[in-house]
């Protein structure tokens, strides 16, 4: 019997110790737990007080130097206008915005879309010598039939006859719709266009067909000729 009881309280002893064990676990866990939070969530909470604070300030700053909101501010700002060939084109036909590239001006500088729409519907047409359709075309045809559909004036068929109708005009004083004539490689007049501006022409090149070309390119100038205007 004694050794019944006796091994009995070493064993309630036992499991004593044990419950004791596990609470001084728990306590300590939860100790450290509310004395020491997660450093990552700390940091976040920590972060966004600091935005907050620092969005409150520069708002209140804001209204006290300028007497506006900062949205409002920064919606009302003042916009400089430049005249890049970028800004502001949704404001232009899609006529103005192609050639504007084309010819490195700002789509307001293209003003005569009548022109400009009969230049896109030929542009790309091939060089075919005697040509006059849309098939094949030269350049003194092309010359001919743009004259007639936007400036409604009647041009002779050749260029050199071309040349010798119209008024010459020194290459500074050309303006749209002025013919400029080459000598290439012979004495005589063999190639016409049509000014347009920014020192680009077009006409029909016997290598690429319709096209806008520049009186700036080493070619071109090479064989330049003089500029002349129609005589109404």
């Amino acid at each position: 019997m004694y050794t019944f009881v006796l091994e009995f309280a070493k064993a309630e002893s036992m499991n004593f110790r044990r419950t004791l064990v596990f609470v001084v676990i728990f306590i300590s866990t939860t100790f450290v737990a509310t004395a020491f939070p997660d450093h990552k969530n700390v940091k976040k909470d920590s972060a966004r007080a600091h935005l907050k604070k620092w969005s409150t300030e520069l708002k209140e700053s804001v209204q006290f130097n300028y007497g506006v909101p900062l949205s409002k501010k920064v919606l009302t700002a003042p916009k400089k206008f430049t005249t890049s060939v970028d800004e502001g084109v949704s404001f232009y036909n899609w006529i103005q915005k192609k050639y504007a590239k084309k010819m490195d001006v700002h789509p307001s500088e293209i003003t005569n879309t009548k022109l400009y729409n009969f230049i896109n519907e030929w542009y790309g047409t091939r060089y075919v010598y005697g040509g006059t359709s849309k098939r094949g075309i030269d350049c003194s045809s092309f010359v001919q039939k743009l004259i007639k559909a936007t400036f409604n004036a009647t041009m002779q068929r050749t260029a050199a006859n071309q040349k010798r109708t119209t008024k010459y005009i020194g290459r500074d004083h050309l303006q749209e719709g002025d013919l400029v004539f080459f000598k290439i490689k012979v004495h005589r007049i063999s190639h016409v266009g049509i000014y347009l501006q920014n020192n680009r022409f077009v006409h029909a090149s016997s290598s690429r067909g319709v096209m806008i070309s520049s009186l700036n390119s080493s070619y071109w100038s090479r064989y330049y000729a003089g500029g002349g205007r129609i005589i109404q």
